[in-house]
């Protein structure tokens, strides 16, 4: 007796068999096979599959060959088999490799998929942003990584912290809620250790109205104002030095989403993808707030994730299928189904279909992350990691050395980044 996925797969055989032994030559109906990549968890490669499955229904004449690989290593491997040409015909790429990859020419232009994905469908800001470059785009988007405030509703009803509404959901008020959340800032009474994360610090910047260079696109120049940056790092050391948050080595060996799933962390910051950690495994009542605000800007750090066709494919028109399938409003339901990913399309993500899922209650939140912000490292070209080194490794010393002054700190981030826009002028890329 041949078992559901097994007859599914002898169907499939029996199809290509079929098709070779009438001998087509119309390029539309020969048969292909292609290889797509993915990082992620299992839960990741059976959407994947789930996504693959319904492409080859409607492609019979297309198979597609599934890798999901852990996100450590998963861009140094792509890239080590795009090295040997034996890279991936279609595979997920973040907004930190994009700029990188593309620059190179490593990446096939799909600027005609994506307008066809446009008018399908509302494509929202924050994708259609990360992946636009002029009028040409080299990945179709698929999610994006918008954070969101976690909250362990038990843990603040316990301490009397009411929630605000959306605008009041600030650093500010983060810092006025934290001693009565936070146990080892000195009070014995309140219900967890810690009230919240600082897992990238470089957000203060942003939030204190600090812009790294002039076009995030087209960098010529830094543009730090010096007295924002030296607020935003004074807010920063308060914020350490009075206990609330994880101390850098804490949140190195044990991680803040996994001290939020163990209640000992009252808020934590994420994206939608944490959902599927805490839906199991928390004990307690949670939900989602919007990101804080800072003293200037409400924007989030964001990451998005797009889709691309290695250059090197030997199967394109096939490869180009898979991609606009598995980025199209069809693809994004099926993703959003495995709450894997948020929907980029607007009628979608405002749709009751992903409203209505839960939890957690406030799906919203997620939708509304994608109306407007950047990518995390401020940079929307290439060397973007690069630049989020060298402001985290000036931030970190500001933490660890509060002795340093803080306009020293701002001025030593603008000296830095100024020889690395050098640096990156005299290699031809600016």
């Amino acid at each position: 007796m041949i078992h559901g996925y097994a007859f599914t797969r002898f169907l499939r055989l029996l199809t290509a068999i079929a098709i070779l032994a009438a001998g087509c030559t119309d390029s539309s109906d020969e048969y292909r096979r292609i290889h797509y990549a993915c990082w992620g968890t299992p839960e990741q490669e059976r959407a994947a599959r789930a996504l693959v499955d319904a492409f080859e229904e409607r492609y019979p004449h297309i198979r597609v060959d599934v890798s999901v690989m852990g996100y450590g290593q998963y861009f140094n491997k792509i890239q080590t088999m795009m090295v040997g040409n034996v890279a991936p015909d279609v595979f997920m790429i973040g907004v930190n490799y994009y700029d990188e990859w593309a620059s190179r020419g490593v990446l096939l232009d799909l600027s005609s998929e994506f307008e066809d994905l446009q008018r399908e469908a509302a494509i929202m800001p924050v994708p259609r942003n990360a992946v636009k470059r002029g009028s040409r785009v080299f990945g179709l988007p698929i999610t994006v990584m918008g954070e969101v405030t976690f909250a362990n509703l038990d843990a603040l009803r316990e301490a009397g912290v009411d929630i605000p509404d959306d605008e009041g959901v600030t650093w500010e008020w983060m810092v006025e809620q934290a001693p009565r959340l936070s146990r080892l800032s000195g009070n014995p009474d309140a219900p967890t250790d810690y009230a919240f994360p600082v897992q990238q610090p470089f957000v203060f910047l942003r939030q204190w109205g600090v812009e790294l260079f002039d076009d995030p696109y087209h960098p010529s120049r830094t543009a730090i104002d010096h007295d924002a940056a030296v607020r935003a790092i004074e807010f920063l050391r308060m914020v350490y030095s009075e206990g609330y948050t994880i101390p850098p080595d804490v949140g190195r060996d044990v991680g803040a989403n996994l001290l939020f799933r163990d209640g000992r962390l009252a808020f934590t910051f994420g994206t939608y993808m944490l959902t599927a950690l805490f839906e199991h495994e928390v004990d307690f009542e949670w939900d989602v707030l919007p990101f804080p605000a800072g003293k200037v800007s409400s924007q989030a750090m964001l990451g998005s994730v797009s889709l691309a066709v290695w250059e090197g494919t030997r199967n394109e028109e096939a490869a180009r299928k898979f991609a606009h399938f598995a980025a199209s409003p069809e693809g994004a339901r099926i993703n959003m189904g495995r709450l894997r990913t948020l929907p980029v399309y607007h009628e979608i993500a405002y749709g009751e279909e992903f409203l209505g899922m839960s939890p957690p209650d406030s799906m919203v939140r997620f939708s509304d992350a994608m109306r407007e912000g950047r990518a995390a490292p401020h940079l929307y070209a290439p060397g973007s990691q690069q630049v989020s080194r060298i402001v985290n490794d000036r931030l970190t010393e500001a933490i660890i050395r509060p002795d340093i002054p803080p306009g020293k700190i701002a001025r030593g981030i603008d000296m830095d980044l100024d020889r690395w826009l050098d640096r990156m002028r005299r290699q031809g890329i600016f």
